[in-house]
This record gives structure tokens, C-alpha cells and sequence, in this order.
């Protein structure tokens, strides 16, 4: 019988978790970016209310100008968030089953 330890027994689960991620570790790297840039929404997010409070406390005079960097901030956070979050989607359905969608009949 071989010597199997602790160590080894670790190494080798790498190794199988390696041998099953490596065709798709592309796949992998998109869907993880989609946490990490969500993370950062919260503060962006919050950046640009903290920006319009402070447009609006300014003043009787404010305008469009004071406005435009808020409001900018706050829809390029969520259409950045919404994008990534696409492309995660799309990254776990190609890292599934190769991408294959399994036909109707085949289910049966």
C-alpha cells in the first residue's frame, strides 16, 4: 500500500480541481470580476448620492453643471454593474456543460 498522507491527499485535490478548471479558466476569471467590481458599486454608488447632497446644499444657485458629475457617476456604477453581471452570466452558462444547451427531446 502507498504512503498516502495528508499532504499528498492535498496535492492530488488540487491537482483533480486543476485538470477540471484549466479548459475553462477564462470562464473562471470572468465570473469572478463580477464580485469584486461589485464591491466597488457600494462606494460608488454612495460616492454620487454624497456628490448631489453636496450639489444641493450649496446653494439657491445651482444648475445643470453641479448636477452633471452625480448623476454620471451613479448611471456609469449601474450600467458598468449590469454589464459585468451580464458577462459573469454568460461565462457560468459557457463553463456548464461546455455551453451545449441540451434540446427539449433529450430531457424526456
Amino acid at each position: 500500500m502507498a504512503n498516502v498522507t495528508s499532504e499528498n491527499r492535498n496535492l492530488s485535490a488540487w491537482k483533480f480541481l486543476w485538470q477540471v478548471i484549466k479548459p475553462y479558466r477564462w470562464w473562471f476569471v470572468l465570473m469572478l470580476q463580477a464580485p469584486v467590481i461589485t464591491a466597488f458599486y457600494v462606494f460608488a454608488n454612495n460616492y454620487s448620492f454624497k456628490l448631489l447632497t453636496d450639489a444641493f446644499s450649496t446653494g439657491p444657485g445651482i444648475s445643470y453643471h453641479h448636477l452633471i458629475w452625480p448623476i454620471s457617476v451613479f448611471i456609469g456604477a449601474q450600467i458598468l454593474l449590469d454589464f459585468v453581471w451580464r458577462i459573469q452570466n454568460y461565462a457560468t452558462w459557457k463553463s456548464l456543460a461546455g455551453g451545449n444547451l441540451i434540446p427539449l427531446t433529450d430531457l424526456v
